[in-house]
């Protein structure tokens, strides 16, 4: 009788590996240095992209500048380089960038970010906001942001104009 008592609590153990506080740090094909860190991470096979709990993820850009991404939950998978990440999206820049919505995936192989939901996001130089969805796409001499479905753009008036 206690032997299979046993058994069925052995049966309830979860087979997923589970790591509190991981960080992961990498570079891309440049050199450029990135990381994912997260409260948890469980991971139910070596194929499968790990789930994370308030992850946050960092890229440093060639030139300098470093882009930061939070959110409530993630899925990271290292092979593909790619961060898919749900709730509470923040993404911010070290030149005074904020951007936030509820869904985005980056690819960090191409420095590409896009969702599919509502964006809003502000800087320096103006504020932004659009209704279907986003993509930003880093490139040498600058970032491209496409805004998708019903859009604005405000740009601030340059000091001295």
């Amino acid at each position: 009788m206690s032997f299979q008592k046993q058994q069925e609590t052995a049966e309830q153990v979860p087979s997923d590996n589970r790591m509190i506080h991981p960080r992961y740090m990498a570079s891309d094909e440049k050199g450029q240095p990135y990381e994912v860190t997260a409260e948890i991470a469980t991971q139910v096979t070596e194929k499968e992209p790990t789930s994370l709990k308030n992850p946050e993820g960092s890229l440093t850009l060639e030139e300098g500048q470093i882009l930061t991404v939070k959110a409530k939950n993630g899925l990271y998978d290292a092979q593909g380089k790619f961060l898919n990440l749900d709730g509470d999206v923040i993404l911010t820049t070290t030149d005074g960038y904020r951007v936030k919505t509820e869904k985005a995936n980056v690819t960090l192989s191409s420095k590409t970010i896009q969702g599919g939901d509502p964006v809003e996001g502000s800087g320096p130089k103006g504020t932004l906001k659009g209704a279907d969805g986003f993509e930003i796409r880093h490139q040498e001499g600058g970032d491209i942001i496409t805004l998708k479905g019903r859009s604005q753009v405000v740009i601030n008036k340059a000091d001295g104009a």
